[in-house]
């Protein structure tokens, strides 16, 4: 996916800004790809508190939303299943 250079200064002007709104602006911003802007808005959000690491780099192309929802947080993913239990790794 490719994405022009007025989406790609709305969606760093806009990434914390409410995705349901920004819909319903689609027409003040013809030059901006709004259902990839939001996609993209949306997934900086749900990195900001799964991956908080990604969401700090610019550039990067998120996935669908249900990918970024189904995505494990950096806490989770440093956990591991011992006996049904869940043991920080840094603990062991």
């Amino acid at each position: 996916m490719t994405l022009s250079r007025q989406t790609l200064d709305f969606i760093r002007d806009h990434a914390h800004e409410d995705i349901h709104a920004l819909a319903l602006q689609t027409p003040k911003y013809p030059d901006v790809d709004m259902p990839a802007a939001i996609l993209q808005i949306a997934g900086k959000q749900a990195a900001a508190n799964k991956i908080p690491s990604w969401a700090a780099i610019e550039g990067i192309l998120y996935p669908r939303h249900l990918s970024m929802e189904q995505c494990s947080s950096v806490f989770v993913s440093s956990c591991r299943v011992d006996e049904n239990t869940i043991f920080p790794i840094h603990l062991l």
